[in-house]
């Protein structure tokens, strides 16, 4: 019986979706050859092929006399070509300026980018990753959601061969992907810095944190606040209904999560010191991130998995810039 093609690269995709969702974990055993062919309709011969691709590419691995399993292996991918994946929203100035930047260094370094716009929901983010690596894409740099972040499954496509990078946003829980952001405590350091003498100064905050960036900034202002002997108080502010400013009346000095926040927030900062984080705005001091410099990063970052393989660990990389005055 001769094998079809379209029917063997139609299984293989099935499986391979299968697994990336779930249904068949790492380390899980997989149907028996018959069971399979029953289930989807296919012979046997077409399962036995679709399969040896999957073994081929260290998605499965058989056991003499026990069957075929999913790989629960974590390691980097050493062929994963020269196709680079970003899934990122474009909606924010930082993201935009980041994919910019991102463009510039996969084109130095002669790779191909794929940008899928996500829209920052994780159920977009984990669709497109699903189909992106399915596609036989190995690459993939994530500006990621926040905290609905669909972490198991890149922890998934880690241990079936995707090489990952995180940036900014999301830091890795374990050891399935490598990470760059910016150095938040020099940030906040810097920022303080600035106006020296303070007694009493506030931080700014979303009311609800979605990304792990907030809070590690939300820590490092505590902690500059301690070894300064400086009474700090984090205010969490939906600038979107309106603004408090007698929240910060007693204060010296206002810090902002980042500068969006600042932005809708220097009209009522009543001629205070207000700073920001990320370098976008030229109305307020603040903390400019190296984005050229991160962007380079990432994609060091994926060279190095491929080089690695199975010898690679995770790496998180915390990058410092500069503070920089407003405008005048």
């Amino acid at each position: 019986m001769r094998e079809n093609p379209d029917k063997t690269n139609a299984l293989r995709n099935a499986l391979f979706s299968a697994i990336l969702q779930g249904v068949y974990p790492p380390g899980c055993r997989l149907p028996s050859e018959r069971d399979l062919a029953e289930q989807q309709s296919v012979s046997r011969i077409t399962v036995r092929r679709a399969i040896e691709e999957l073994v081929h590419s260290d998605v499965l691995c058989r056991k003499q006399g026990c069957g075929t399993f999913v790989s629960e292996r974590c390691r980097a991918n050493a062929d994963a070509g020269k196709l680079v994946a970003l899934l990122s929203s474009v909606d924010e100035a930082f993201a935009l300026d980041f994919v910019r930047s991102f463009e510039r260094e996969v084109v130095r370094s002669g790779r191909l980018l794929v940008l899928r716009l996500t829209d920052d929901d994780p159920e977009s983010e984990e669709h497109a990753a699903i189909e992106l690596a399915a596609a036989g894409v190995r690459n993939l740099v994530l500006w990621a959601s926040g905290k609905d972040f669909r972490e198991e499954t890149f922890r998934r496509l880690r241990v079936l061969g995707v090489n990952l990078v995180l940036f900014d946003r999301v830091l890795p829980r374990g050891s399935y992907a490598d990470y760059v952001g910016v150095d938040n405590a020099d940030a906040v350091r810097s920022l303080f810095d600035r106006v020296p003498g303070i007694r009493r100064a506030v931080f700014l905050a979303h009311p609800s944190s979605r990304y792990d960036t907030d809070t590690l900034r939300e820590g490092a202002f505590r902690l500059e606040c301690s070894k300064r002997r400086i009474h700090g108080e984090v205010i969490p502010v939906d600038a979107s209904s309106g603004v408090d400013s007698s929240l910060w009346a007693d204060a010296d000095a206002i810090f902002c999560v980042n500068d969006s926040l600042a932005e809708k927030i220097l009209p009522f900062a009543g001629g205070k010191p207000l700073f920001g984080i990320d370098g976008l705005s030229r109305k307020f001091p603040t903390y400019v991130q190296p984005m050229a410099q991160m962007a380079r990063r990432v994609v060091d970052l994926l060279e190095r998995q491929q080089s690695l393989g199975e010898r690679w660990k995770e790496q998180q990389i915390f990058m410092k810039g500069i503070s920089r005055d407003k405008q005048q």
